[in-house]
């Protein structure tokens, strides 16, 4: 196919701004042809619909209230108020983004757990929001699996009200569990998403289980991303460069052949692009 997605990019981050054309053209000759970007907070997604006007129809955008972001503000106020713009945003008859997003639980030690009740808050107004305009969703996990499928249950049992639930749809970024919370987010509808970071470690407790997950599940029940400019690969120096996406794929490949022969990275880049257009409904 050669017309790849990274299901997973910030190209509006201010790093790599001076770099982004090059950055662009070099991914598109790699076969990189289409990006979905995190959204992190207001004034980001400002900057994100700039960069839809330089490069039109080969970008996704996804606007939401980053656990980082919420928990760093730790903020009622700050946080009800990027909600009230979030929702004037997607109030439009043609919404401003594509995808709500990034959202979730972010329960690394950084963040004090007194932080968890606001970023679990903030993440029930976007699911919510999610259900209300039926838009696809950018999940960050981290460190918070079970309380974050606990959540979604939860959500999705109340906007059924009795009648049969819709499912989600989207993305869990940069997925690195085993296969059965894998399992767990695609029967809710939501899709892992797999990065460099653990994948090309080749090593490690984390690395098992994500391998587990890889040998385990079908290629049409994954997606690839960067997470660029963050998560480089492994041995890579510097900032993450979307054309990397390839050695994602190389990697899966490779851990992927000698339970499923013939596997090569082209057919995972070429499945992942097929999976990320129906979930964000690229055309």
């Amino acid at each position: 196919m050669s017309n790849w997605i990274d299901a997973h990019v910030h190209l509006s981050d201010p790093r790599i701004e001076a770099e982004l054309p090059s950055l662009i053209a070099e991914a598109k000759k790699a076969g990189i042809s289409h990006f979905v970007l995190g959204g992190i907070e207001p004034s980001e997604w400002e900057r994100q619909k700039c960069l839809t006007a330089v490069y039109p129809r080969c970008l996704t955008l996804a606007f939401g209230l980053h656990p980082w972001w919420v928990a760093e503000q730790a903020s009622t106020e700050t946080t009800s108020s990027g909600l009230a713009r979030l929702s004037i945003e997607l109030a439009n008859d043609v919404p401003a983004c594509d995808a709500i997003g990034e959202t979730g639980l972010d329960f690394h030690p950084r963040f004090p757990e007194a932080t968890h009740a606001i970023q679990e808050r903030v993440f029930r107004e976007h699911l919510r929001l999610a259900i209300e305009h039926r838009m696809p969703l950018v999940l960050h996990i981290v460190r918070a699996h079970d309380r974050a499928l606990a959540i979604l249950h939860e959500e999705l049992r109340d906007a059924s009200r009795g009648r049969r639930p819709e499912l989600y749809t989207g993305i869990v970024h940069s997925f690195s569990e085993g296969p059965n919370v894998a399992q767990a987010y695609l029967d809710l509808g939501l899709t892992p998403s797999i990065s460099a970071s653990v994948i090309t470690r080749g090593k490690g407790s984390a690395f098992e289980k994500l391998r587990q997950t890889m040998v385990t599940l079908s290629a049409t029940a994954f997606v690839l991303e960067t997470d660029s400019p963050d998560q480089p690969p492994e041995g890579v120096v510097g900032l993450n460069r979307p054309t990397n996406l390839v050695q994602v794929a190389e990697a899966i490949a490779r851990i992927r052949e000698p339970k499923f022969p013939g596997t090569t990275a082209a057919m995972l880049l070429d499945q992942s692009a097929e999976t990320v257009r129906r979930i964000f409904r690229i055309r």
